[in-house]
């Protein structure tokens, strides 16, 4: 049932500009970029559960974009993210064959072209946020954060043995994303493998969106000139335009946490007087929300008591709402 919702969500979205590929178990539309020869792309299923498939071919290019240094097949996330929340972007990969070489596989972005609404501001150009590019035959993942900033610098993690052919491997993008420097965690698997690492997000006008595909730069690729002197015959050199076939699945894009209602919550709490805040604890405690320290301090316990209280006893309010807030924050002040 999902392969032929997902093939009619295909047809219907085809045009000759864009196509746009949904899944019954993503949370996005995908639409794609740059080429627009649908080979690069196919909706397949196995087990009752479709899936993505994006190549690049040594023999036809596909994928190939307009200029002759760069090779890709991409699809872009049709929602984006807005600064001041946290978002997880995460999806399942399998690669079908060794990665020779290196590629970018999957990666944040937020570049527009030249005529984009944000493509430059305040003289400064817009970067993805980060790539996330495998190296060296897949033993090693090169985190690259896009920046205006040389503090910003890309980072190495050996990643052998996670990415095992044929299987899939969850990739998740833990992002706090505000505008000037944003940090992200990054998980594969079930294990963290990155943390608290820094973006550079300096623009305003910028609303990232999450990119599947592969992404190569052929030309740049060492000893390019080496295997074709030797016709390939070399095992040492690698041909960059080798054939490289990789499968996604479950590309998810969601809100974590809002970073403005944390805010507002602390700022509501942190302005009263420090007696208040300890009655405002001792309330909670009672009433089994809380169960640390009476010390009128603001940190994760208060925090968590504070939203589980809203949930089960102000019907979850939302607490992006200043009103909402303030209206919280009296309401324990009266308690008993």
């Amino acid at each position: 049932m999902r392969y032929f919702f997902a093939c009619l969500i295909l047809i219907i979205f085809c045009s000759p500009s864009h196509a746009k590929y949904r899944d019954d178990d993503w949370n996005v539309t995908m639409y794609q970029q740059c080429s627009k020869n649908y080979q690069n792309f196919k909706i397949l299923s196995e087990g009752g559960d479709s899936f993505l498939r994006v190549s690049l071919d040594e023999t036809t290019k596909i994928g190939r974009c307009n200029d002759k240094h760069r090779q890709r097949s991409e699809l872009a996330t049709q929602e984006t993210m807005s600064p001041g929340n946290t978002w997880e972007y995460s999806t399942k990969v399998r690669f079908n064959n060794e990665l020779k070489g290196e590629a970018i596989f999957l990666q944040v972005h937020a570049k527009t072209g030249p005529s984009g609404g944000c493509y430059k501001e305040n003289g400064r150009i817009t970067k993805p946020p980060v790539k996330l590019r495998l190296m060296n035959n897949m033993w090693t993942l090169s985190v690259e954060p896009g920046s205006n900033n040389s503090s910003h610098q890309k980072v190495s993690i050996d990643v052998y043995e996670m990415f095992p052919i044929g299987k899939w491997t969850e990739v998740k993008l833990l992002i706090d994303l505000k505008v000037g420097e944003s940090s992200m965690d990054l998980y594969i698997g079930n294990k963290k493998v990155l943390n608290n690492f820094k973006l550079g997000t300096p623009n305003k006008c910028m609303e990232p969106w999450g990119k599947v595909g592969l992404y190569r730069n052929p030309y740049l690729i060492r000893y390019k000139n080496r295997w074709e002197e030797t016709e390939g015959k070399d095992s040492r050199f690698v041909n960059p335009w080798e054939k490289i076939s990789v499968d996604y699945d479950d590309i998810k894009l969601s809100i974590v946490r809002s970073i403005q209602s944390e805010t507002l919550l602390k700022q509501h709490f942190t302005q009263l007087n420090l007696e208040v805040r300890k009655k405002i604890q001792k309330s909670l405690f009672e009433k089994g929300y809380y169960n640390s320290t009476i010390d009128g301090l603001y940190g994760k316990l208060t925090e968590r008591a504070l939203r589980k209280y809203n949930k089960e006893y102000r019907a979850n309010l939302d607490l992006e709402n200043k009103v909402n807030v303030s209206s919280l924050i009296e309401g324990l002040q009266q308690l008993k």
